[in-house]
């Protein structure tokens, strides 16, 4: 992407570089999507007159702002508005709908979480921009059967690849009409899950896919290049997924996400590992569906999940049985992210694991709240599958303060570059382990929650030279004076871009400490938790924090613009 911007404004690099690079962020990785985004109008209008041929999204804070992009000469630069959390996205969307002609690049709309009234839906439906939407966020907008009628009464959506509209209340009408009428071949990804506050029973029903909405979706024409579905807190059950995984019509569906549909259980584990449709699936997350170690087995024993990439089997209540049977599978050879967090594995089915054949793509493992003994840490360094982690989330194994220490100075995290070792039993000897070892020189990103730390330990801990590190999080424990002094005498904190001390216990006097730190890098400080803080003047006066781009102190949260 920098290349192609920079590549419209070859005759003026340095000036692009000095006046629009600076307040370029990055956008959240789930929207996956292709437009650099500015967080107000003037940094928009600012790239929009250096880089005149490149499309920029504007993330609108205020209608206002959105009236100003569109009143200028730059609005031809516009490729995408987003008015998420701001609750103004009815009045936002009855404002593009009156500059229609002027949005003929316009490709991506995000509308989510605000309350949208149905006269905003008919405008948008009506105003030509739509047909060439690629992406549409209409996620927890309180959509009901008439604003989906709405939405599919005017022009045709004929570009529309991705659509993000779950936690509304379509209805089982609203659905149809959504699958039959709305939705076009164009469609790639469709989300379409419920919120957790649903599956609690705290809201109406009408908000659910159930099985007989996922049968409509998978007898729906329109669904033939989709390759992502989503249905999180759907109240599914093997019924529906039988219909979606057998269905002619989703021919193409490479990633399936049915997180917490408790119904799902060993019946639908069997479904999906017994279904040719399933050939195709790279990412399965099954997460919260009550597979237990019959649902494992079942899945282990597929003869169609050998393309598998991702797959999250976590809080399944699976044993040494299901692991067992996963580490010997070859499901799992293709596998390069697999979360089996928060299930019932013990030492000795995790010993199983790490002594697996089948390991050699994983770059990403999240075991956390399962069991983790020195037998398992001898058969993670005899395996030589393992070396290509780069991501492993050890938190809560109930490690001791000894393995931990023998973890650290062994070679095991060699290579790793995400660790998180939170709600263990560290203390004094993890804290000089820490310290003296060299198998963290790769690790960029450290959470270390709710350890045994005392502030002496903390002072050890914080003399350990992480050569990589840009994010630190730790919680739970007093950093005491000792502590802070400390950290502001770690060699790494001017590497640092994100430090998170929840819960720390930290004073007024210790944010004086902070604020004269040398945190050249520092772009997100969290101090949520720490309720003795009531003055934090010192920070914002402190040069560098007008370099963050967000602070969070408890009753006080802030996002910055540049």
């Amino acid at each position: 992407m920098w290349q192609l911007i920079e590549a419209s404004c070859r005759e003026d690099k340095e000036r692009f570089r000095s006046e629009v690079v600076p307040y370029l962020v990055d956008y959240e990785r789930k929207f996956e999507s292709c437009l650099v985004a500015f967080k107000s109008a003037t940094t928009f209008m600012n790239a929009a007159r250096v880089a005149p041929f490149a499309r920029f999204r504007l993330e609108v804070k205020a209608v206002e702002e959105l009236q100003e992009v569109l009143n200028s000469q730059y609005v031809h630069s516009l490729g995408g508005v987003h008015f998420s959390h701001h609750g103004e996205g009815s009045e936002g969307l009855k404002l593009l709908s009156r500059h229609d002609e002027k949005l003929c690049h316009l490709i991506e709309l995000g509308v989510s979480f605000n309350r949208l009234d149905v006269d905003a839906i008919e405008r948008l439906s009506r105003s030509a921009y739509v047909k060439r939407l690629t992406w549409l966020g209409l996620r927890k907008c309180e959509l009901g059967t008439a604003h989906i009628k709405a939405l599919s009464s005017g022009h045709t959506f004929d570009a529309l690849e991705t659509l993000h509209i779950g936690e509304n209340q379509p209805g089982f009408e609203g659905f149809g009409v959504l699958f039959e009428e709305f939705c076009s071949p164009a469609l790639r990804e469709i989300e379409l899950s419920a919120s957790a506050f649903s599956s609690m029973g705290r809201r109406g029903g009408d908000t659910f896919l159930e099985d007989a909405g996922l049968e409509l979706l998978a007898g729906c024409a329109a669904m033939q290049n989709v390759r992502s579905l989503s249905a999180n807190f759907s109240r599914i059950s093997a019924k529906g997924v039988q219909a979606l995984v057998n269905s002619d019509h989703l021919p193409h569906l490479e990633q399936l996400m049915l997180d917490t549909n408790p119904n799902i259980g060993v019946s639908g584990a069997n479904v999906i590992a017994n279904s040719k449709g399933c050939a195709r699936l790279m990412y399965l997350s099954l997460s919260q569906c009550q597979l237990g170690d019959d649902g494992a087995k079942a899945l282990a024993s597929s003869p169609y999940l050998r393309d598998l990439q991702l797959l999250d089997l976590s809080s399944n209540k699976i044993g040494d049985e299901g692991v067992e049977a996963l580490s010997k599978s070859d499901v799992l050879s293709g596998v390069h992210t697999l979360n089996l967090g928060a299930n019932r594995i013990a030492e000795e089915g995790a010993t199983a694991l790490f002594s697996s054949d089948k390991l050699a793509s994983l770059t990403s493992l999240s075991f956390f709240g399962n069991g983790f003994g020195a037998s398992t840490h001898e058969a993670y360094l005899r395996n030589t599958r393992l070396r290509g982690l780069k991501s492993l989330n050890l938190g809560g194994c109930k490690i001791s303060d000894e393995l931990a220490s023998h973890m650290l100075m062994s070679s095991m995290f060699e290579g790793v570059k995400s660790l998180i070792l939170s709600r263990n039993n560290l203390s004094h000897l993890s804290a000089a382990a820490f310290r003296d070892t060299i198998s963290l020189n790769d690790v960029e990103v450290l959470q270390v929650r709710d350890s045994q730390f005392t502030p002496e330990d903390f002072e050890v801990f914080f003399e350990a030279d992480l050569k990589a590190l840009k994010e630190l999080t730790l919680s739970g424990r007093r950093l005491g004076d000792v502590g802070v002094k400390a950290l502001l005498r770690t060699p790494y904190i001017g590497r640092l871009k994100v430090l998170r001390l929840q819960g720390m216990d930290l004073t007024n006097d210790h944010l004086m400490w902070i604020a004269k730190g040398r945190w050249e890098s520092l772009r997100e400080l969290d101090l949520l938790m720490n309720y003795n803080l009531s003055d934090v003047e010192p920070l914002k006066q402190a040069q560098w924090f007008k370099s963050l781009e967000r602070f969070s102190v408890e009753r006080h949260e802030t996002r910055y613009p540049w």
